[in-house]
């Protein structure tokens, strides 16, 4: 279907309508209702009106979302694998809440400049994915949140809440990490070549194994 500049559609409850390979490049769904929709394939680049939307459990595997913003959307456990998200924004801006991108799928997407300020990440998947010189300002982890093997090259992370996360084998070669929290992450083999670490991070290393409990351990 070509709903191209669609304006009836706001507010509307599409949820677990099928929707793949749709045209829906500038129509209007703020606040629209699109859990469990199936958007596999749709196409909306440059989209601005998805402000608010719930996309809960979405399929949006193939879907073109270049430069379209997604700010204050819900994607709890939605997948966007392998998708093209460049320029997109799913964080946070002045007079916005959050996004919600808790439990979503993004490996091997591309996010490349990605707006991810104060978006909230709970056990995303962002295995192998490209978040080179995207924007994770503020934005806050849990300990399920996988980056392994992520592109953060010049990514900004300042305040970024990374408590838990595993970050192993990532690229964090020239991020910008003053104020990041952290605690309990897992950074084996990440390269952090000519990050800005600045005087404020709190980086506490795991406990020592049990075998060394009652033994001297330093760090």
């Amino acid at each position: 279907a070509n709903l191209t500049q669609c304006k009836l559609l706001a507010g509307t409850d599409l949820s677990r309508s099928n929707l793949s390979r749709c045209n829906l490049e500038g129509a209007d769904l703020r606040g629209c209702m699109l859990v469990e929709v199936n958007l596999s394939g749709a196409k909306l680049n440059e989209c601005t009106l998805l402000e608010g939307s719930n996309l809960s459990k979405a399929n949006l595997m193939g879907a073109k979302l270049a430069a379209t913003d997604l700010t204050g959307c819900t994607l709890v456990d939605a997948n966007l694998s392998g998708l093209d998200l460049t320029t997109c924004t799913l964080g946070a801006r002045a007079g916005t809440s959050p996004g919600d991108v808790s439990m979503t799928n993004l490996s091997k997407a591309n996010l490349s400049r990605c707006n991810l300020s104060k978006a909230h990440l709970t056990r995303c998947i962002f295995v192998e994915s490209n978040l080179s010189e995207a924007k994770l300002t503020g934005c806050k982890v849990s300990a399920e949140t996988d980056f392994s093997k992520a592109d953060l090259s010049m990514c900004q992370l300042r305040q970024a809440d990374m408590v838990g996360a595993n970050l192993s084998g990532s690229n964090l070669s020239g991020a910008y990490m003053q104020g990041m929290n952290l605690k309990g992450a897992d950074l084996s083999d990440a390269n952090i070549s000519n990050a800005n670490l600045g005087p404020y991070n709190v980086f506490i290393p795991p406990p020592p194994p049990p075998s060394l409990v009652g033994e001297r351990y330093t760090t």
